[in-house]
């Protein structure tokens, strides 16, 4: 359990404190954090949900996964006035049954957006399940509050954009119904366990079934569904698509897109930890220590006190802050050894192990994948995502590999490259989509 915007954690092992950014160069930082953030932000405050909207009922075991726990309309910022509902789509709050990653019945919320436009392809009106990229750890990043004024903002550095909320209306916009999860503890009362790999699947899954469950929507009770995700996103859109077969069948996915995914923590923590996201790797320090009990002991011989003040500081963290806390710290400063975090940790067998679990690429996905990576990728570097496409096509997937280098190699490290990325490869993911989702045969380019 962790404390909310407004609480103090009286349950976390360590109590949280927190550490005024100094200067010029804080000020500078938190300047490239805005840019990083988001494209388009409102200036309106993040209109707040209500408190008990997001805590579970007490009692889940006589649901089901994808179950409805709770439901309440909401507003968006970036829509227009119809007279019939707004453009381009009507959202829902949602609070839904899902699995952690042991399995154990948790309540997720997220957002459902039933879209105004008619659908004018084949078939029934397709799902997309949306698996939203990185947002931080604290409950005010959830995209489910943060959709509804685009930033909110805690003084000092408390930043939350809801950056990805332009990218999800455009695909209603063309008629595709959107389903986007806020993962597992992000809004809810429970850590965020960044980057886990079966409680981000188990969410982005439980997300879709989630959706067929609501009444009165346009999809039919079993529509053609679509995984879609960038970055943390598309770890978790990998990972859905791996399990899928055993986790949730019924679905009728037809296929994923996966853009830019981790998918190979000790490969990727090194490369995070040398750009401005190095404070990201608290997050997945932390959901660690609430997922897995041999976790903690290990991570607090590991850190330094102020490695460990660094952890519990970031349990409230959204992305803008956290960069201009801790882009330019030498990450050294948090171990006892003197050595990086990422190398501390790849020393440590406990530690190591955990993070091989998170490893995406051992199983096969059923369905096909279009994977999406630029070639100068400064946060989740290209070779990782092709040897993650080596392992699923060598497993015998139908992968399609888009390559890029549309963005130039500029201002390596800060993001702007991963960021910009994303844009210039939606129209292919979706005219991609829209053909798996019409049940069109999928080009594959394993063999080359």
């Amino acid at each position: 359990m962790r404390r909310t915007s407004s609480q103090p954690d009286r349950t976390h092992p360590r109590k949280l404190t927190s550490r005024a950014l100094s200067g010029r160069a804080g000020r500078a930082v938190a300047a490239i954090a805005l840019a990083m953030s988001a494209a388009t932000l409102s200036a309106t405050p993040a209109a707040a949900a209500p408190g008990d909207f997001y805590t579970a009922p007490t009692e889940l075991t006589g649901t089901s996964p994808g179950d409805i726990l709770r439901t309440e309309p909401m507003s968006l910022t970036l829509s227009i006035p119809g007279t019939d509902s707004p453009l381009p789509a009507r959202a829902t709050r949602i609070l839904y049954r899902s699995n952690d990653t042991h399995g154990r019945p948790v309540a997720v919320s997220g957002v459902y957006y039933e879209p105004t436009a008619p659908w004018t392809g084949p078939g029934a009106r397709p799902l997309i399940t949306y698996a939203v990229g990185t947002q931080g750890q604290g409950d005010a990043c959830a995209p489910s509050k943060t959709a509804e004024s685009l930033i909110g903002y805690t003084p000092p550095l408390g930043l939350a954009a809801g950056y990805e909320t332009p990218l999800i209306e455009l695909l209603a916009a063309r008629g595709f119904a959107v389903v986007a999860t806020d993962y597992h503890g992000l809004g809810t009362p429970e850590v965020h366990d960044w980057l886990n790999r079966e409680a981000q699947a188990h969410a982005v899954l439980d997300a879709a079934r989630a959706a067929t469950r609501l009444p009165g929507t346009a999809i039919t009770a079993s529509p053609p569904i679509g995984i879609f995700g960038y970055s943390q996103g598309g770890a978790a859109a990998a990972a859905a698509a791996e399990l899928h077969p055993r986790y949730a069948p019924e679905l009728d996915v037809r296929g994923a897109s996966v853009g830019a995914p981790p998918a190979d923590l000790m490969r990727a923590m090194p490369i995070l930890e040398s750009s401005v996201a190095k404070g990201y790797l608290a997050w997945f320090l932390n959901g660690l220590s609430a997922d897995y009990p041999q976790a903690r002991p290990e991570i607090e011989a590991v850190l330094s006190p102020a490695g460990l003040t660094w952890l519990d500081d970031s349990l409230t963290q959204c992305i803008p802050e956290n960069v201009a806390r801790y882009s330019l710290v030498d990450s050294r400063t948090w171990t006892r050894s003197g050595q990086t975090v990422s190398a501390a940790i790849a020393e440590n067998l406990v530690l190591r192990a955990l993070l091989e679990q998170q490893r995406i690429g051992t199983t096969v996905p059923t369905v096909p994948v279009l994977m999406t990576s630029s070639t100068t990728d400064d946060i989740v570097d290209h070779h990782q995502v092709v040897q993650l496409a080596a392992d699923w096509c060598g497993r015998g997937a139908s992968v399609q590999l888009d390559r890029s280098a549309l963005v130039p190699p500029i201002l390596h490290g800060t993001s702007v490259i991963h960021v910009a990325t994303y844009p210039v490869h939606l129209s292919r993911i979706v005219d991609w989509m829209t053909q798996r989702l019409a049940a069109i045969p999928a080009p594959s380019n394993c063999g080359s």
